[in-house]
């Protein structure tokens, strides 16, 4: 499984709130090293959803102060059977993590006619808040990040898109500009939640805001 530690941080003006240590993914069925993890975790794979609900059934304790991440794309996905697994194990967290909010805008625009648009993870993300989970949104561009405020998460973390990966893992420069943008966004529509930034492990150390590291594998 991937592993992606969450660092709680506390300023003057946001107390530090009650997050989980870390959300646990499936890894991809690809790795490679010329392959970044956040690209290679969008790749199509059998297993996917189902290892980490498989994982959660028979090692529930793993999962204790955990944010479960699932693709809430998967057609496979039984929501019966997963809340009955998720309340079994006493899981708290959900949030959508592999999400197609990382794709271009075309592969987007494609994804939404066919119904697996961001728009499914905003409904999916609304169907587990309304069960009494905490969610935490995953999103990488302006649209998204306001799609998913209708879902009221309790969190919402900024992935880099696809696009910024060209050149290989976007600089801290990159990322702190979406950042910032989205976060002047999110500030004008009322977000109440706790706002979540991405870094690498060198750069954790001398980051004020609580954020998500890049994946291990654990």
């Amino acid at each position: 499984m991937y592993s992606w530690e969450i660092k709680n941080r506390q300023s003057e003006t946001l107390p530090l709130s009650n997050l989980p240590s870390k959300i646990l993914t499936f890894h991809p069925a690809f790795m490679s090293d010329q392959l970044a993890p956040e690209i290679a975790l969008l790749l199509p794979t059998i297993a996917g959803t189902k290892s980490v609900l498989d994982q959660v059934e028979k090692n529930p304790s793993t999962f204790i102060d955990v944010a479960v991440g699932l693709f809430l794309q998967d057609v496979s996905i039984n929501f019966s059977k997963t809340i009955s697994t998720l309340q079994k194990a006493n899981v708290k967290w959900v949030c959508n993590l592999p999400t197609t909010s990382q794709y271009d805008n075309e592969f987007k625009l494609y994804l939404s006619e066919v119904g697996m648009g961001v728009q499914k993870e905003v409904e999916m993300l609304s169907a587990f808040k309304k069960l009494g989970f905490k969610t935490m949104a995953i999103a990488s561009s302006e649209k998204d990040a306001l799609a998913f405020l209708h879902s009221n998460p309790d969190a919402l973390a900024i992935l880099p898109p696809v696009t910024t990966f060209t050149a290989g893992f976007p600089s801290l420069k990159l990322r702190k500009k979406l950042e910032m943008f989205l976060r002047t966004v999110l500030m004008k529509n009322s977000f109440k939640g706790v706002y979540l930034v991405y870094r690498k492990d060198e750069e954790s150390i001398k980051e004020t805001q609580s954020h998500i590291l890049r994946p291990r594998m654990v």
